[in-house]
């Protein structure tokens, strides 16, 4: 019986031309590089590339269906990261030029720790250095120094914030000239604390084998000129993101996002206010749920006759004057003041003890600004619920709601388990609601019958830098 061999794969293009082997294979690899379904489809991101893989991750440039925005996602392997909500508190709190700006982190329900960065305009090193792609333009010997000093400075900052990043050439990513190291290590994935002035010696051994690396980071230790951190997106000074204050309950503590237990105190509260809230759903909209010193030297000329009766009628006529003026700007100091009152209606007794509670998260009165360059007004509260106040902006927006009580607010929560986060001030439940037409949160204060829903284009980028701790 003749050996039947199953066929080969090939493809044709339009030409006729035949795919040779190699390329099939790096074609299938490709069509194999898919990210784990729950970035694809809950956190909406679509594979752009794999960029680098090691044992213990894994980067991929990936583009937000929900902002077009394009980001590094770095996958670590499952389960190796047992505190997410520390990790995430060390990978924010670092902030450098030279370092993809953090956006966000997490946990999977497959246990994988992600990081997810802004994504720089350029290559990565790797693209720009030694590669055999002809349109690919090799960096000049200048502008590889000038990289591999700037990378001296982020290797000392990381050195003097006891964290490590992975500084092989395809993990570090270009805009320009200006390096920007892609992966980070969370604490419980560190080696020797010299392993990344080893790494930036090795690769600058690699693209410049005459380059002083030791020299350079020598200097850059000892507080030479290093890159500043990267200002915030605000437009204006008075609007500036506070820096996220959650962290792991009672196991670690600074500032910044993600789970732990309940060993974390609450904050003592003054009467906190409650609030019912209401399950999204996609037809959701805006939170709609239940002198001079100058003087004159001319003298005129003396007058034949004096008129001593013009001195009291010229004063007569400026007092009426004085009076005329003074009751215009009464008229229109007060018409300002009903005109105010009546755009900016204060806020009934339950919404003004809410508002007293979240006093940098709501204004004194309806129509005033909030956080994050929102715009707040009340809404009519549901059943369970004493008042309701939502918060609208172009970047991200919240819903705060007053309950009846704590167990209203616990029961009108997402039958889900949250992630629980805290502060040195209070601790705090979030609940990812996945169904929401664009990312949504449930924020539970823990120990108070206050509750948030927060959404927007921004909302995973600052969610947790709004003051949920009143």
């Amino acid at each position: 019986m003749p050996h039947c061999s199953a066929p080969k794969h090939f493809l044709t293009l339009g030409t006729g031309a035949n795919i040779d082997n190699r390329s099939l294979v790096l074609i299938e690899s490709s069509l194999m590089s898919a990210l784990p379904q729950y970035f694809s489809s809950t956190k909406a991101l679509r594979l752009i590339s794999e960029l680098a893989s090691t044992d213990q991750s894994k980067i991929y440039l990936v583009e937000s269906e929900w902002s077009g925005d394009k980001q590094y996602l770095e996958v670590f392997t499952p389960n190796t990261v047992a505190d997410p909500a520390a990790a995430t508190q060390e990978l924010q709190g670092l902030s450098h030029a030279g370092i993809a700006k953090y956006a966000s982190s997490g946990q999977s329900p497959d246990g994988e720790f992600y990081v997810l960065r802004q994504a720089a305009g350029g290559q990565t090193l790797a693209d720009s250095v030694g590669s055999s792609n002809p349109w690919q333009e090799s960096l000049s010997d200048d502008a590889t120094n000038s990289i591999l000093n700037d990378l001296a400075d982020t290797t000392a900052y990381l050195e003097k914030h006891d964290a490590q990043a992975n500084l092989e050439a395809k993990q570090v990513a270009l805009e320009g000239n200006t390096p920007k190291v892609i992966s980070v290590l969370p604490k419980a994935l560190q080696g020797d604390p010299s392993k990344s002035a080893a790494a930036f010696s090795a690769l600058a051994g690699t693209l410049a084998p005459s380059f002083a690396a030791a020299a350079a980071l020598d200097k850059a230790r000892t507080g030479s000129a290093a890159p500043q951190p990267e200002p915030p997106k605000q437009p204006s000074p008075q609007h500036e993101r506070p820096q996220n204050p959650f962290s792991a309950p009672a196991q670690q503590s600074s500032q910044p996002e993600r789970p732990s237990t309940d060993a974390f105190p609450a904050q003592p509260q003054e009467q906190r206010p409650s609030q019912q809230f209401p399950p999204p759903n996609n037809n959701f909209q805006g939170g709609n749920f239940q002198g001079n010193n100058f003087q004159q030297n001319y003298q005129a000329p003396a007058q034949p006759y004096s008129q001593q009766t013009d001195a009291p009628n010229k004063s007569n006529k400026g007092m009426l004057i004085l009076s005329a003026c003074l009751l215009v700007a009464a008229l229109l100091i007060g018409g300002g003041a009903l005109w105010y009152a009546n755009s900016n209606p204060s806020w009934n007794d339950e919404e003004s003890q809410l508002a007293a509670t979240y006093p940098d998260m709501i204004g004194n009165r309806a129509g005033q600004e909030g956080a994050l360059d929102t715009t707040c007004e009340s809404r009519a509260p549901g059943a369970g619920q004493q008042a309701v106040i939502t918060c609208t902006g172009e970047e991200i927006s919240y819903s705060a709601t007053y309950f009846d009580s704590v167990d209203e607010k616990d029961a009108a929560m997402p039958n889900e388990d949250p992630v629980a986060l805290s502060s040195d001030s209070c601790a705090i439940e979030r609940y990812d609601i996945t169904d929401a037409d664009e990312t949504t949160y449930a924020i539970s204060v823990r120990g108070t019958p206050t509750a948030f829903l927060v959404w927007g284009p921004y909302a995973e980028l600052h969610h947790l830098s709004l003051p949920y701790c009143g």
